[in-house]
């Protein structure tokens, strides 16, 4: 299979890379391997349209939701990073996470059984913050959930709640 991985030098990218380059043909495209999605946006839709998976995980103000638009009439399985955080509002980051899946759920229908999207709270390896005394997504049951979801694509959205 062959897999792109928009933001794979993150902290969930590296995990899907390590998790899916087994076996399979995967291309990593992140700012540091000189794929901006702001200054690339064009060259990386080409690159996904060739793609079976596409792991929608670079955050960049709202180009991750543009990708599910300029993906949605391709055959490309499509897998985006949300956020929990688009249920509250309170930031920039919140407002920007809530179009993305505004975005995912009117293009929904294009992506019969392959479309989903993960909604993340804070995940295994991050600093939630002193005050929050929570615990984080381990990361292995992000992929294991993805997974999961290749082989039973009805499931078009994940959520993974741990903010208080």
């Amino acid at each position: 299979m062959r897999i792109g991985i928009i933001g794979h030098r993150g902290l969930l990218g590296s995990a899907i890379l390590a998790e899916f380059s087994e076996g399979n043909e995967v291309i990593g495209m992140s700012r540091s391997t000189g794929y901006n999605l702001q200054t690339n946006y064009a060259d990386i839709i080409d690159i996904c349209k060739e793609c079976d998976l596409v792991f929608n995980n670079a955050h960049c103000s709202t180009l991750q939701a543009s990708v599910i638009r300029d993906l949605a009439k391709t055959k490309v399985k499509l897998v985006t990073s949300g956020s929990i955080a688009a249920n509250y509002g309170f930031s920039d980051y919140c407002k920007q996470k809530k179009i993305i899946e505004d975005t995912y759920q009117l293009y929904i229908r294009k992506y019969p059984e392959r479309c989903l999207l993960l909604k993340m709270g804070y995940l295994e390896g991050m600093e939630p913050g002193k005050t929050r005394n929570l615990k984080t997504i381990p990361l292995t049951t992000i992929t294991s959930s993805i997974r999961h979801w290749l082989d039973n694509p009805r499931i078009t959205k994940m959520e993974f709640e741990n903010v208080l």
